[in-house]
C-alpha cells in the first residue's frame, strides 16, 4: 500500500515555504502523492451544507489553485505524483482545463492525476455561471470531452454543455490522457467512478466504510463491463485513525492512504516539516510498504 498527504495548499499551509517543505520533503521521503483541493472562492454567507464536518465561521483563509500550485511543485520534485484532491472541473471550460493539465502533466513528466469532483458550494457554481441542476451530466460529458482533446489531433467533439471542431491543443499529457479520480462517499458518486473514472477518492473513513465502498465499487464495475480495467482506491482515514488502521485498509482494497490535517499534529511552519514527514514516514509509509511487499524509498 502506498500513503499520500492531503491539504496542503489551504490555510497555513499555503504559506509559500510551507508549502513548498511538504512537496520537496514528501517526495525525498517516498510519500506517493500530493493532493490540493480546489475552492475557486469562498463565500461569507452559505446555504449549502458541508458534507466533511464544520464549515470554519472564518473563511479569509488562503486557498491556492491546484493548478499553478502543483505546476509549482513540479520543477522542484522528481518522483512524487501531484494531483487535485478534488478540482472542481465543471467550473472551467474543458479547452481551459485540457490546456491547463497538458502543461502541469507535461512539466512534471507524466506525474499529474486528475482527482475530480461537482463540488457541494452551490452559490459558488452559480456566481462562475455554471448552473448547478445539471452538474452531473455535465461532469460526465467533460470527462469526455477532455479525452477528445487529448486524441489524435485535430480534435472534435459535439455535446449537450460544449463543442468545438478542428481544436489543436498542445503539449497534451505525457501518456495520453490522464487517471481520473472520481471524488465522493455517496453511492451516485460510486456510480460516476464506476462509470467513467480509473480511481475512486474517498474521504474521511474508517476501515469498514471503505471496505463497504470498495466492494460496492467493485460491483458496479461488474456491471459496467470493466471488472477488469485497472482501477485505484485511494481513501483518506477517519478522523483520529491511527496506523493500526493500514492493515484494515490493504484487506479493504484500499491502495492509497491518503493521510490529512489531523495527522499533523498542528505543525504548521515550514521548519517543522521535514521532521514531521520523518515520523510520518516511520508511523504510515514504512508499515504501508510492508504491507504491500515494497521497501519505503530511503
Amino acid at each position: 500500500m502506498k500513503v499520500g498527504i492531503h491539504e496542503v495548499a489551504i490555510g497555513p499551509y499555503a504559506d509559500r515555504d510551507t508549502y513548498t517543505a511538504f512537496g520537496v520533503n514528501a517526495d525525498r521521503l517516498g510519500f506517493s502523492t500530493l493532493w490540493n483541493l480546489e475552492h475557486v472562492m469562498m463565500l461569507e454567507r452559505v446555504e449549502s451544507t458541508y458534507p466533511y464536518g464544520t464549515l470554519p465561521d472564518d473563511r479569509t483563509f488562503p486557498i491556492l489553485n491546484p493548478y499553478v500550485g502543483l505546476s509549482f511543485l513540479a520543477g522542484q520534485t522528481e518522483r512524487i505524483r501531484l494531483a487535485t484532491g478534488v478540482a472542481l472541473f465543471t467550473q472551467y471550460h474543458p479547452l481551459l482545463t485540457a490546456k491547463l493539465i497538458g502543461t502541469l502533466d507535461y512539466l512534471s513528466g507524466g506525474r499529474f492525476a486528475f482527482g475530480v469532483g461537482v463540488g457541494w458550494l452551490r452559490e459558488a457554481s452559480e456566481l462562475l455561471g455554471v448552473p448547478w441542476e445539471n452538474r452531473l451530466s455535465r461532469a460526465r460529458e467533460y470527462v469526455a470531452a477532455l479525452r477528445a482533446v487529448w486524441g489524435e489531433a485535430p480534435n472534435d467533439f459535439k455535446g449537450q454543455f460544449v463543442e468545438f471542431e478542428g481544436v489543436l491543443s498542445f503539449p497534451k499529457p505525457v501518456n495520453g490522457s490522464v487517471p481520473f479520480f472520481l471524488g465522493g462517499n455517496t453511492e451516485p458518486a460510486l456510480k460516476r467512478a464506476a462509470e467513467y473514472g480509473n480511481g475512486w477518492f474517498g474521504l474521511k473513513l474508517t476501515a469498514a466504510e471503505a471496505h463497504e465502498k470498495i466492494a460496492r465499487i467493485k460491483e458496479l464495475l461488474a456491471e459496467n463491463g470493466r471488472g477488469d480495467e485497472p482501477f485505484e482506491f485511494a481513501v483518506s482515514p477517519a478522523e483520529g485513525s491511527t496506523p493500526e488502521i493500514l492493515e484494515q485498509f490493504a484487506a479493504a482494497g484500499v491502495d492509497e492512504c491518503v493521510l490529512w490535517m489531523d495527522h499533523f499534529g498542528g505543525v504548521m511552519e515550514a521548519a517543522g516539516v521535514p521532521d514531521l514527514l520523518e515520523r510520518l514516514k516511520a508511523d504510515w509509509v514504512e508499515p504501508a510498504a510492508r504491507l504491500s511487499g515494497t521497501p519505503a524509498l530511503s
